[in-house]
């Protein structure tokens, strides 16, 4: 690769990138989130993770696999920042030296908040997301080519995370299509289609009570609506999606020869993830991120000519992305994003760390970055989130059943915290302290991860 003044602008941003990622690693506290894959990594062996752990997360295993790799590698509490950063670095050399987009938009896209914050810095499987669709964008144009090496960036692709699923599915179907079912590809059919079988019986939940709350749970449409006309950030990413149609069906001047296969592909994946998001999903910002991702795979894969004012508008969703980004590393860098560290800190303090701690709720996840599973009321074989799982973390009458003033230091989250005020009067002998270090961010970009702690008098 000559070293052109192009392509040495490219590594500055690829510098700059990481030098920034690996700043606010370890300037970043633990979302819930985040610490419970790395201690189902850490402490479920491989076994569990294959059988078990997919139906429990209705997520794919891959990223729980990785972890435990690196894991089992490393030796040590590894953080798994990096593996995040590692995997989104490598997204954003494709996008600078690989993917054929505009030059200014290779410059703008590394820094904006998917990128450098959300899937980034926040370590969890959607960083594999991104790379998966860079591999597939990469891939497209020389798909009926190269079509074993596509046919595995598909089967990343279903595996990186569920909301992409689907979108695996609807390009290979489209592609076996364009090959008119030809015997060629048959072996590549089979494989996708074994692998989807795999998936669908690792994420299909096995408990009861789980598979009610997933399949019959009305959608929180008051929390949608209230998301998406009240959150800057969400109703952007509407409008950007109207625009996006636009250019598809009157703006794009296509090299790919079946042009209306292709456009109706393209709008069926929008339209199918968006409903997944809105409808599913509450609208949460990090999925709202998984959107913005497949609209510039769109922008990979359909070479085109837009109008100007197409293009300049493109430059300004960008720039509104990365001052989104820097808000969201500013808002991580100088406030705590979870309040487990105060925690710690002060049951160190008061000499509380020689008694056995009660966990209540999933926010309490991230305590665990600081204290080991023996200093908590958790038996040697509990899983680390049965502090909050007991078939269904949402059932209030499970909460119940753990608060209990039995217990000389409980620990809850701000759900549990609700159920505990319910009942407070069995807990007049308690002390009542609360950290509330995670007022969510006013865009959305954070999560209430607020926690109390009960201390026996």
């Amino acid at each position: 690769m000559i070293l052109n003044r192009v392509n040495l602008l490219k590594y500055c941003i690829l510098f700059i990138f990481v030098g920034i990622s690996i700043f606010c690693a370890y300037n970043h506290e633990f979302w819930a989130d985040e610490i419970q894959a790395y201690l189902i990594a850490k402490n479920e062996s491989y076994t569990n993770i294959i059988t078990n752990i997919g139906h429990q997360e209705a997520q794919p295993i891959l990223w729980h696999l990785i972890l435990k790799i690196a894991t089992d590698i490393s030796g040590l509490d590894t953080n798994i920042l990096f593996i995040s950063i590692f995997f989104m670095t490598i997204t954003i050399w494709l996008i600078l030296f690989k993917i054929n987009i505009p030059l200014i938009f290779k410059i703008l896209i590394p820094f904006g908040y998917g990128f450098i914050y959300q899937y980034n810095i926040v370590s969890r499987n959607y960083c594999l997301a991104y790379l998966a669709l860079t591999l597939v964008a990469l891939l497209y144009e020389n798909r009926h080519i190269y079509t074993w090496r596509y046919a595995f960036s598909l089967l990343f692709l279903a595996y990186s995370t569920a909301f992409y699923t689907p979108i695996a599915a609807i390009l290979g179907i489209f592609w076996f299509i364009e090959s008119k079912f030809s015997k060629k590809y048959i072996p590549h059919l089979t494989m996708l289609l074994i692998s989807a079988v795999l998936l669908i019986w690792q994420i299909f939940p096995i408990s009861s009570i789980l598979l009610d709350d997933r399949l019959n749970t009305p959608p929180h449409f008051s929390s949608i609506f209230g998301f998406i006309f009240f959150n800057q950030y969400a109703l952007f990413n509407i409008f950007i999606f109207c625009w996006f149609i636009y250019i598809l069906l009157y703006e794009t001047k296509s090299k790919i020869e079946q042009i209306k296969l292709n456009r109706l592909f393209l709008i069926l994946c929008i339209c199918f993830f968006y409903l997944a998001i809105f409808i599913f999903s509450s609208a949460k910002p990090h999925h709202e991120n998984l959107t913005f991702g497949l609209l510039l795979f769109n922008l990979y894969i359909m070479p085109t000519s837009w109008s100007k004012n197409s293009y300049i508008f493109f430059i300004f969703i960008l720039i509104l992305h990365i001052y989104w980004g820097y808000c969201a590393i500013l808002h991580d860098i100088k406030t705590d994003t979870a309040s487990a560290k105060s925690v710690y800190l002060f049951l160190k303090k008061n000499e509380l760390l020689n008694k056995k701690i009660h966990m209540v709720g999933y926010q309490t996840l991230p305590l665990f970055e600081f204290i080991d599973k023996s200093q908590t009321t958790l038996n040697k074989n509990d899983y680390t989130y049965a502090t909050w799982h007991e078939d269904d973390p949402n059932v209030f009458n499970n909460y119940s059943k753990r608060i209990s003033p039995k217990y000389d230091i409980l620990v809850l989250d701000y759900i549990a915290y609700e159920v505990f005020f319910n009942n407070k009067h069995e807990f007049s002998n308690f002390e009542v302290y609360s950290f509330n270090n995670s007022i969510p961010h006013k865009d959305g970009l954070g999560f209430n991860q607020s926690l109390f702690i009960l201390v026996k008098k």
